[in-house]
């Protein structure tokens, strides 16, 4: 309440801590994908351990924020998370790792890329999802321009990307809602590039775990391990782009990341 009544600063905005873990060895920070929001990852807090506190990144453009714009371009994204992730980490003395599917993959692994390069900051581990690697050709060919689309093309692209309920894509009046944040999300991904040059950019010393749908369409996974000096492991589980909404799924990653955060 006091926090609400002074006015909430940027890294409150920005990191949704639904369960505060006062005692927590590791904070891990989660990423969304194109048109997600924060409060998803809140089942992941009661799914794992008192000793990891889950902060979801809540943009701006949706849930509790809807009425702010959204960010349309990936600098001032990853600028203003590096911020607030920074700052929460520091004055909480707590071990860094960072989860991010698709789109939030990319974010992610900018924004530690940034802590890494400017704060000094180095997280224990990285979780990628659902994504080919930033630098890899796959990306690129893969990747679908949406900014020439209609609404009705963009919403026709969502139906066969999938993951998002035929009741909300067909519901013209919830879409209106949605359509900003998505095409703001997809204007992100879109205009991202990655710089990283294996004989300019200082790679990450951490473990990275990478997982994805057996029924996705096929990511370069392996090439996130151009990303680290540390160990690889990848991750098949069965679905297909939003396979990590389903239960089984979700229970088999809590699990997978509650055994390496210890």
């Amino acid at each position: 309440m006091k926090a609400f009544r002074r006015g909430l600063t940027m890294a409150e905005k920005l990191l949704n801590c639904r369960q505060k873990r006062p005692s927590a060895k590791y904070v891990l920070v989660c990423f969304p994908w194109a048109g997600g929001g924060s409060n998803w990852y809140g089942r992941w807090a009661q799914l794992l351990p008192e000793t990891i506190e889950v902060c979801a990144i809540r943009l701006p453009g949706r849930e509790n924020r809807f009425q702010e714009p959204c960010y349309k371009d990936p600098d001032t994204y990853i600028q203003d998370v590096t911020a607030a992730v920074y700052k929460y980490v520091s004055a909480h003395g707590t071990a860094l790792a960072i989860w991010g599917h698709s789109l939030g993959s990319y974010m992610g692994y900018e924004v530690a890329k940034q802590l890494q390069e400017k704060h000094g900051l180095d997280p224990v581990h990285l979780f990628f999802s659902g994504a080919s690697a930033p630098h890899s050709e796959k990306r690129k060919l893969n990747q679908v321009k949406t900014a020439g689309m209609s609404d009705e093309e963009f919403v026709e692209n969502m139906r066969r990307l999938g993951g998002t309920p035929r009741e909300i894509l067909d519901d013209k009046e919830m879409m209106k809602l949605f359509l900003p944040s998505l095409r703001a999300d997809f204007c992100i991904l879109e205009n991202y590039w990655s710089n990283y040059d294996k004989t300019q950019v200082k790679p990450f010393s951490c473990p990275i775990s990478v997982f994805d749908g057996s029924e996705d369409r096929p990511h370069d996974l392996e090439a996130w391990s151009d990303l680290s000096d540390g160990p690889f492991h990848k991750m098949m589980l069965k679905g297909g782009h939003f396979y990590l909404t389903e239960e089984a799924n979700t229970r088999t990653i809590t699990e997978y990341i509650a055994a390496i955060l210890t």
